[in-house]
């Protein structure tokens, strides 16, 4: 079932890290932004999504953890689409399905760049270990970040 949900500025949709089951689209005016690292020093916005585009579309798709946190910039409504009701929604519109399934293997792209940074550093650290002696603060610092992710 498709249901509108209304956010005011400030109300966070989901959190990274949450499990998910449904996607959204902005509908009417509103501004919703994507963010890494919601609520910590390195916090920023990732990118933004506004009227009739879509955001968690790798949710419907089988992929059940939040990457980000979707928080609303604006007061915005937005259409729920659960992942029952994803292939109706899809065959009612071409147009939509193309779009999403094009940000959803947008967003599979980013994750395989970041996996293949996160084993490049593993390697890195692997090495530096083997090596002996310090680790240089960089490659910490990298790993940190990934850890937070």
């Amino acid at each position: 079932m498709i249901t509108k949900v209304n956010f005011k500025k400030g109300d966070l949709i989901f959190r990274a890290g949450e499990p998910g089951n449904s996607m959204f689209e902005v509908v009417g005016k509103g501004h919703v932004g994507l963010f890494l690292d919601y609520g910590l020093p390195t916090e920023f916005m990732e990118s933004s999504v506004t009227t009739d585009e879509f955001f968690g579309e790798l949710a419907v798709l089988g992929v059940a953890i939040r990457r980000y946190t979707a928080k609303a910039m604006s007061d915005v409504t937005l259409n729920m689409i659960g992942s029952a009701d994803f292939d109706e929604y899809a065959k009612q519109d071409a147009a939509k399905a193309y779009k999403i399934l094009t940000n959803a293997s947008a967003c599979l792209r980013d994750l395989t760049s970041d996996y293949k940074r996160a084993c490049t550093t593993l390697a890195q650290y692997a090495d530096a270990k083997e090596k002996g002696g310090d680790i240089p603060a960089e490659l910490l610092n990298k790993m940190k970040n990934y850890a937070k992710r």
